[in-house]
């Protein structure tokens, strides 16, 4: 099972992304793996990763991807927090060696926001766009009791 569901429209995902102004873009990462694995290895990495970010961060993560499906397989997100998150993310993710915990060869950039619209359109139209995520850090009461704001209504 893969990390995302496919998403065969792009528009949809845009509409349901990061994009809304309650959330802000702080990364832009492409995660790759060499020529002999798998896509399946590729989206497992992937969520570990994203998991271990989530931990480490404590902070609700907002993932917009997109993944290349000839090898070698490399998957691009665009990792967005609340804006209310801001501090706690940017502190904490200073102190974390994101890119050691990828085994492989990963390029995390802070998101130029300069660029939005054309990051956007290369990681979700140039790529096969995968459904939007959000992971909860369940940090907050209201989400630890499952109730969380940032959560998919789906």
């Amino acid at each position: 099972m893969s990390v995302w569901g496919v998403c065969q429209d792009s528009r949809l995902v845009t509409a349901v992304s990061s994009r809304q102004t309650k959330y802000e873009p702080v990364l832009f990462v492409t995660l790759t793996q060499p020529e002999n694995a798998t896509l399946s290895a590729l989206f497992d990495n992937t969520r570990q990763w994203l998991r271990d970010l989530k931990q480490a961060t404590k902070c609700h993560l907002i993932v917009d991807a997109g993944y290349e499906d000839k090898s070698p397989y490399h998957i691009h997100l665009i990792i967005s927090i609340p804006q209310s998150e801001g501090d706690v993310f940017h502190r904490r993710f200073f102190d974390y060696n994101a890119s050691e915990q990828w085994k492989w060869r990963a390029d995390i950039q802070a998101f130029d926001k300069s660029r939005t619209e054309q990051c956007f359109s290369y990681v979700l139209n140039k790529h096969i766009p995968l459904k939007t995520r959000v992971l909860c850090p369940k940090r907050y009461w209201q989400c630890r009791k499952g109730r969380c704001e940032h959560s998919e209504k789906s």
